[in-house]
């Protein structure tokens, strides 16, 4: 499962990705790979208030990465949402207990260079 930020690098600047993301990613195009729909939100938010720059707005953006087939869009349900606020409350980035949450809960590795998320999810890779 895509982290934002992976998500965003691997679609505009792979070099920012290491060699085994790079590998893990090459190995879910053989069957599956997961992002969730609250990076969509982050990624809307981000591009209003011009931290980021994506070259086209979130809706294309949601496409192009459909049309790739082999990324599928998690929904957040309300028990993800519900579960994530049983995390360590340390951690308040409400877009990250989300991302934690849904990993953990389908048991799937998570792609990410944060090393806060890291602390509270094993199956993180970078």
């Amino acid at each position: 499962m895509f982290d934002t930020h992976s998500l965003i690098w691997y679609t505009h600047d792979e070099s920012k990705l290491t060699k085994r993301g790079l590998e893990l990613i090459d190995k879910a195009r053989q069957s599956i790979a997961y992002v969730s729909a609250i990076s969509f939100w982050e990624i809307a938010l981000k591009v209003k208030n011009s931290q980021i720059d994506i070259g086209m707005n979130v809706a294309e953006y949601k496409s192009r990465i459909r049309k790739l087939g082999f990324i599928e869009i998690l929904s957040v349900t309300g028990d993800d949402y519900i579960d994530s606020v049983q995390l360590d409350f340390s951690h308040k980035d409400p877009v990250d207990r989300v991302l934690i949450i849904q990993a953990q809960n389908r048991n799937l590795k998570l792609l990410t260079k944060d090393q806060v998320i890291k602390k509270f999810y094993e199956k993180c890779v970078w």
